[in-house]
């Protein structure tokens, strides 16, 4: 049995507690040290009567004991038991993650897989009522984690997974969606399965057999996709090196969306792109929503009382009295009610609530800041994001605008940094918004952006720096046109020039038919030429692939 909910909170407080009392004591003392340098012990009883001191110090026990009874009241004292009745869940859901090599890649920061555990143990956080399976997939799936509603086991499995962890090598979706369908058909109504992967399949022509049994068993299928279409390099573990098919060309591991939307469809589930591990989550949750679950019995468990209105009435009692105890008689009045220091202090706990509210809000800026500390960017924009929605203060959106900075969504970042609204962060603000729409290639916003920064802020010199370049490089490109231009003419009428020249040439050509039977042979030479340097470009060029699986191991 557990005497206090939060010993921790009892440890902290009970803690300082004991510092005030030292710093009371330490004030007594030297009360009485002023009290005797300037008065004899007989004389200072003679002025004061003794009945003041002890009345005095009645009250400051009075108030030393009523701290240490709401120290003791914060940190929930409990003793007997009451029931209470546990919704059942009632919503199964199994995730999937891909730990194939290719979610190594790093396109998505910090890489493909890494960014899917990020997104599924807010998931597991976030959607607390429902139950949850954990299945890694290759070559072959593999249950890590059966259902449950235990976030720190079902946030353990998830860690646990790596890239290229399991025997079998490649990506067999329609062995996955089996899998899942065979495990999740014990369990009653619409169930889920939510697959995070690349969408690169080495085993397309199985998927009709595969959706077929996941309609049977009422499975809908998500697949959430993590990639991007331009793709990244692999690179192999063993080796070091990057990765290399059977043809000796080096792989790319391209997102493919095409497979995931059609999977997603024949079960009428929905397709979802990664952005951030809040979306995702708020996206699952809203589909989830529109199954049908199944019922369930709810369940009766004890759980120990809280006690705390015990210490706390006590403590508000003894303050009560302290306040009613007056040094020279016992009365009331209004104006020393107001002026006393007890009232104070009452006042201080009925603004507790606000103080909290706004330790929650840094407690979420100050877990982005970490986050970002780590590189974490993704998760630090999702804590950045909730301490936003919590207070609209500019300060944490200039920080939600670096984390989309980092995470290369530049002209999201951009569009956080323009609506800064702070004076103090203005300048700063709008130089980082010209950063982001260089970036994304909108060089007359980020001129815009660097000028207003210049305006603000006039001794800013990267601002003024990066404003020069860009001056110069726009003014360069239309220099460089129109010398291309003038180029351009001079070539025409040098060509002119040149066919006028070789009309008499082609005449004499036609005299001689050795020479013109010679230079046909050679433009002949030539073309043959041409052709087997492009036949060979091509084959560098385009990986060969192949439709066995033990061949494709990323």
């Amino acid at each position: 049995m557990n005497l206090f909910k939060d010993q921790e909170i009892l440890y902290k407080l009970f803690g300082f507690s004991l510092v005030l009392i030292f710093v009371y004591f330490q004030l007594i003392l030297r009360r009485e040290k002023i009290i005797s340098s300037l008065f004899k012990e007989d004389s200072i009883y003679r002025l004061v009567p003794e009945k003041v001191f002890f009345l005095k110090n009645l009250k400051d026990k009075l108030l030393i004991v009523s701290i240490f009874l709401i120290a003791f009241s914060a940190s929930g004292p409990q003793w007997g038991r009451e029931f209470a009745q546990s919704e059942g869940f009632s919503g199964n859901i199994a995730v999937a993650l891909d730990t194939s090599l290719s979610m190594s890649a790093s396109d998505i920061k910090p890489s493909r897989l890494d960014s899917a555990k990020i997104a599924v143990k807010y998931l597991f956080k976030e959607l607390s009522d429902y139950k949850f399976a954990v299945i890694a997939f290759q070559g072959k799936p593999y249950i890590q984690c059966p259902m449950t509603s235990d976030y720190d086991a079902l946030s353990f499995f998830a860690d646990s997974v790596k890239p290229d962890m399991l025997p079998a090598k490649g990506t067999n979706i329609p062995a996955l969606i089996k899998t899942a369908a065979a495990y999740m058909s014990r369990y009653e109504g619409e169930k889920l399965l939510v697959i995070f992967t690349d969408g690169e399949d080495h085993h397309k022509d199985e998927i009709k057999e595969a959706l077929s049994a996941a309609q049977k068993s009422s499975l809908k299928i998500m697949t959430v996709s993590i990639g991007t279409s331009e793709g990244d390099l692999i690179k192999d573990p063993k080796t070091g090196e990057y990765k290399k098919d059977e043809m000796g060309n080096t792989v790319l591991s391209r997102l493919d969306e095409k497979h995931l939307v059609a999977v997603a469809e024949a079960t009428k589930g929905k397709y979802l792109r990664y952005s951030t591990p809040e979306n995702v989550s708020e996206e699952i949750r809203s589909f989830a929503e529109t199954l049908k679950k199944a019922s369930s019995q709810s369940k009766n468990f004890s759980i120990y009382k809280n006690r705390y209105q015990i210490p706390l009435f006590i403590a508000f009692l003894l303050i009560l009295i302290e306040f009613i105890l007056m040094e020279e008689k016992v009365s009331f009045s209004f104006s020393s009610f107001l002026k006393n220091k007890s009232v104070n202090f009452i006042f201080l706990l009925l603004f507790l609530p606000s103080v909290s509210f706004s330790l929650t809000i840094n407690d979420e800026a100050a877990k982005g800041n970490e986050s970002y500390k780590k590189e974490n960017y993704s998760e630090a924009y999702g804590h950045y994001k909730k301490a936003y929605g919590k207070n609209q203060n500019d300060k944490i959106l200039f920080n939600m605008g670096n984390a989309l900075h980092k995470m290369e969504e530049y002209s999201k970042a951009a569009e956080v940094f323009e609506s800064i609204k702070d004076e103090k962060l203005k300048a700063k603000a709008l130089y980082n918004a010209g950063n982001a729409r260089y970036m994304s290639q909108d060089k007359d916003k980020a001129l815009e952006n660097y000028k207003k920064a210049l305006i603000l802020s006039p001794k800013d010199e990267r601002a003024a720096y990066n404003l020069q370049v860009l001056l110069e490089n726009k003014k360069n490109s239309c220099s460089s046109d129109q010398q291309q231009n003038k180029d351009q003419n001079k070539e025409n009428e040098k060509d002119k020039d040149k066919k006028e020249e070789n009309k008499p040439q082609e005449n004499k050509n036609k005299d001689n038919p050795e020479r013109k039977r010679a230079e046909q042979i050679l433009n002949m030479m030539k073309e043959k030429e041409k052709e087997n340097r492009k036949k060979a470009d091509r084959q560098k060029a385009s990986p060969q692939s192949s439709d066995e699986y033990e061949k494709n191991d990323w």
